[in-house]
């Protein structure tokens, strides 16, 4: 899968970007996504720690969330460390409340599993930097603190 995006010109107040998918909404400069600082993201699992990677993701901070992701997004890019690409829906209501914040998809949980990572000793996730770039693209990495 290839995740990408497209300018389609300046609207006044900002710049309209279409992803692959057709959704277009207004950023006020590219700048506020390629020039910021990364952000952690926690592994998490819904408690049924299935083989097959399904009910894993990544957990984040609400001020993270609320800065680096747009509601207007209906899915985000991840790259995760082995290379591969992986669409995540932020198009529900329980990434945008208070309590959730997951970003789910089962291959980050085949990645978890594969790389050793899951599962995890009970209340010790591991933790990794999930660095923006560009307009709904992202790259996580080991978190260097853990290592």
């Amino acid at each position: 899968m290839r995740c990408f995006h497209k300018a389609y010109g300046n609207f006044g107040r900002g710049v309209l970007y279409r992803n692959f998918a057709g959704q277009g909404c207004y950023r006020e400069t590219i700048y506020s996504l390629l020039c910021v600082a990364n952000m952690k993201a926690t592994a998490w699992n819904n408690g049924s720690h299935h083989k097959s990677g399904a009910g894993y993701g990544l957990k984040l901070a609400a001020p993270d969330r609320d800065r680096y992701f747009k509601r207007c997004w209906k899915s985000i890019c991840i790259r995760l460390p082995n290379g591969l690409e992986v669409e995540v829906n932020t198009d529900k209501a329980s990434f945008w409340n208070e309590s959730c914040r997951e970003l789910i998809n089962k291959g980050i949980g085949i990645w978890l599993i594969e790389s050793h990572k899951a599962p995890w000793p009970l209340g010790t996730p591991p933790t990794f930097q999930l660095l923006p770039q560009g307009e709904r693209s992202f790259i996580l990495q080991e978190d260097e603190t853990e290592q």
